[in-house]
């Protein structure tokens, strides 16, 4: 069997085996990711450029796609941004721009699409045009928001959402959340808070599936993910924000050891 033809086997067990009843680990060894960065029963998380490691997965591998990839808001100083806060905003790698979610975003999400029955996105306003049609849409509504927009305060961001709920028929859950906590990592410019993550998470997924975060940041997915027992894929290029999640992953095995 050639090499082409290994990988090809190796992908269709991987698509025919029930992440439910399978390992992270076996999982994976039925695809052809490479090592990853981190590992523990639960999570997996790659050290590279998600434009490479997503074709690697599977087609309808992974139960829920989960992400909150850049905004492309490039360095905004009108409005209430100061310039100290465009500095806090700044990303250890990607440049925040429409090119970047243009040519690396959107791209990616396509390729989600495929990978999932079910992807969630939060993708700002300014470049939210640029993604495929969503299936349906909701927000995230924040009361103490104290940004500016042209018509007054920038109280929302986007959430959109691909194909359809793996509970459809039985439950009714609602789209829009409110936003009342920080966000869950002040390492990172821009971590969603947790408790929202994992209510998401919760509700949109069942125990034992897979995650698939392939803009993870922080690692807040992942961390989200594992508390829920579910089994999380995280891919990240800064290698800094990969050190920042595997810390949070280890205090959270911490945590469920003294509990």
């Amino acid at each position: 069997m050639n090499e082409l033809e290994s990988k090809g086997t190796k992908q269709d067990t991987a698509k025919s085996t029930n992440a439910n009843s399978v390992s992270l680990k076996a999982w994976l060894a039925c695809t052809a990711l490479p090592k990853p960065y981190y590992e523990d029963e639960s999570v997996a998380l790659f050290f590279d450029d998600c434009t490479r490691v997503l074709p690697l997965i599977p087609a309808n591998s992974v139960d829920l796609v989960l992400t909150d990839p850049v905004y492309g808001i490039g360095e905004m100083v009108h409005g209430t941004m100061s310039k100290e806060r465009v500095h806090k905003t700044k990303y250890d790698i990607v440049v925040d721009s429409p090119e970047y979610v243009e040519n690396v975003c959107v791209p990616a999400i396509k390729i989600c699409l495929k990978i999932s029955p079910r992807t969630i996105v939060t993708p700002g306003f300014k470049c939210l045009k640029m993604y495929p049609q969503w299936d349906s849409f909701g927000t995230f509504y924040m009361p103490a928001a104290t940004g500016m927009q042209l018509w007054g305060s920038g109280d929302n961001q986007p959430i959109i959402y691909y194909g359809r709920p793996y509970d459809i028929g039985k439950r009714i859950h609602k789209c829009s959340y409110t936003l009342i906590e920080p966000q869950s990592c002040t390492e990172h410019p821009c971590s969603k808070p947790i408790r929202a993550w994992s209510r998401i998470i919760d509700e949109r997924s069942d125990i034992g599936h897979i995650i698939l975060d392939p803009f993870c940041g922080s690692g807040t997915t992942l961390v989200a993910a594992k508390r829920l027992n579910r089994k999380a894929i995280g891919i990240e290029i800064s290698e800094k924000y990969c050190e920042i999640a595997v810390n949070r992953l280890r205090q959270q095995e911490l945590f469920s050891g003294a509990s």
